[in-house]
């Protein structure tokens, strides 16, 4: 899998994400819908009107049966980093219940996955287009784009997963806002050092539920010229996951008990170890704060 990847913790949030993919498996939690559903229609965000109080999207698919029609329970993370760039990711699901969509859109471009099932039953398909206007990844978008099929993410296949040729509507970020981080990482990975590196732009959310809070911060880093995509989750049992997402690939890193959480944020100081390669691991050192963004409860 390269940079189109996204992970999950365990409570289903975002935590690592790369290229237009940073919505794939994106909240799957049941009943963690963080927008209003509205009419399908392509009224763009202006500056002239003061934002909603809560995000919403209208999002509309054209494709194969039980894909066309309106989606239902979207769910909206706007200033969200990806390798290229600002993104706004979208969750919704088509007409058919058993599939899900997951929307990325920049200026002028927009991805859709659409994947059905699970663990080995998991089968995708992807589709892209250019139709994306208005584009702010702090305010919203409009989206009027025909599809044309691209690669999924590696390992899938298609099943019986339906075509999408088109997709249609609008999304508003309302109130929501990104957070802050002082979270500086220093050691060295397998494409070079990182000395008291920050994340920015970034996005911090926190995730309150009676499984155990949780708090979730993706940036972007420079590893020598390249830029890294670094996710950072933290849990309220003090576990800490660090996964760096590159155009080469994915790197995970993990520690325990080295994190502390509050209602508004957390801070962390952890030494956490890369997973999956062989002796000498590579180590990172992770300290600071997290401030988590005003967003919709979930």
């Amino acid at each position: 899998m390269t940079s189109e990847v996204a992970v999950l913790n365990r409570k289903g949030m975002v935590v690592a994400a790369g290229a237009f993919v940073a919505i794939n498996l994106v909240l799957l939690r049941a009943g963690c819908a963080t927008t209003e559903t509205t009419t399908p229609g392509t009224r763009p965000p202006t500056s002239s009107s003061a934002p909603s109080a809560s995000p919403r999207a209208s999002i509309t698919f054209t494709g194969d049966v039980g894909l066309t029609g309106a989606g239902s329970d979207p769910s909206v993370r706007c200033n969200f980093p990806v390798l290229e760039g600002m993104s706004i990711a979208v969750l919704a699901k088509p007409p058919n219940s058993t599939v899900l969509a997951r929307v990325g859109l920049q200026s002028g471009k927009v991805k859709v996955f659409v994947g059905s099932g699970s663990g080995p039953d998991y089968h995708e398909r992807a589709f892209e287009g250019t139709g994306v206007t208005s584009f702010d990844a702090a305010r919203g978008a409009v989206i009027d784009s025909t599809l044309t099929e691209t690669a999924a993410t590696a390992g899938s296949t298609k099943g019986s997963v339906g075509a999408l040729t088109a997709i249609r509507g609008s999304v508003e970020c309302g109130d929501q806002t990104a957070g802050t981080s002082t979270v500086t990482i220093t050691g060295n990975t397998a494409e070079g050092a990182l000395v008291a590196a920050v994340l920015d732009p970034v996005r911090v959310e926190c995730d309150a539920s009676p499984d155990g809070d949780e708090v979730a911060s993706s940036g972007l880093v420079r590893v020598g010229s390249t830029r890294a995509l670094v996710a950072i989750g933290l849990s309220s049992d003090g576990a800490v996951s660090v996964d760096e997402t590159l155009p080469s690939g994915l790197h995970r890193y993990r520690a325990s008990g080295s994190s502390t959480i509050t209602s508004t944020g957390a801070h962390v100081r952890a030494d956490v170890v890369e997973q999956g390669v062989a002796t000498p691991a590579h180590t990172l050192h992770v300290e600071g704060d997290l401030s988590c963004g005003l967003h919709a409860a979930g």
